[in-house]
């Protein structure tokens, strides 16, 4: 039975994960900062009236929004599979053509999570936490071993077993960093009296240029954490595979 103490500490798995990060960040941040763009612009179409027609205009938006959450789920496919790649393996753009072949099952995976992690929050927070320490991993597994939605969420499970606060831990240090950022990159604009994302006396804002700016940014920020956390989980996905 594998125990908690072959896997790397959460100080191993940043260093390995900030490596990795560095390595391969310029297409791991475009990959994930795409939908953002187009999430924002379909919104920024949809609420200001460029154009002068209000009805083409939020018809336009929306279309960009709904692009922005297919686009996004191609994105972390092809994200987790530059993960999975090793050094030397073929150029992106053949690796990104080898992985949206199996684009739809992809989201079918991610469905999945997303209602099962849902339903447990519904509930309790317990059940959703206890899912998500399942299953994290099932996307690695469906890209890095080629295995279908529901094989992959039993692979994922499996890896946990016997380790569940092991990977607990580790996953909770990820989230106090990544929270942290996030808090600190808030005040910084708070402080430059830019948070016009931040609802102020209970009243949303106008949506204007500045506030799109301020949102970009954010979420250009949310880009690099996000590739970091995939590369954190990567490397403790394949700590657990090495010693299952």
């Amino acid at each position: 039975m594998p125990t908690s103490h072959l896997l790397p500490g959460a100080g191993a798995l940043l260093d390995q994960a900030w490596q990795t990060w560095c390595r391969s960040l310029r297409p791991l941040f475009w990959l994930l900062f795409l939908p953002s763009i187009l999430s924002l612009s379909g919104t920024f179409v949809a609420k200001t009236g460029v154009g002068g027609v209000t009805n083409l205009e939020e018809g336009i938006g929306n279309l960009l929004i709904l692009g922005a959450w297919l686009v996004s789920f191609a994105a972390l496919l092809v994200a987790i599979d530059l993960l999975v790649a090793d050094e030397g393996a073929p150029a992106l753009a053949t690796r990104a053509r080898r992985a949206l072949r199996r684009y739809w099952p992809f989201v079918g995976l991610n469905l999945v999570l997303l209602a099962a992690i849902f339903a447990g929050a519904f509930l309790f927070a317990i059940p959703a936490i206890i899912f998500l320490v399942w299953w994290v991993f099932a996307p690695f597994v469906f890209t890095a071993e080629q295995t279908r939605v529901f094989a992959s969420l039993g692979h994922s499970k499996l890896l946990s077993a016997g380790r569940w606060w092991a990977v607990f831990g580790r996953l909770l240090v990820l989230g106090l960093v990544v929270t942290g950022i996030s808090i600190l990159a808030v005040l910084v604009l708070a402080v430059l009296g830019l948070d016009e994302s931040i609802f102020r006396m209970g009243q949303v804002p106008p949506y204007t240029t500045e506030r799109f700016l301020v949102q970009l940014a954010l979420n250009g920020l949310s880009a690099l954490t996000t590739a970091f956390s995939l590369a954190y989980i990567w490397r403790l996905y394949r700590a657990l595979a090495k010693g299952a």
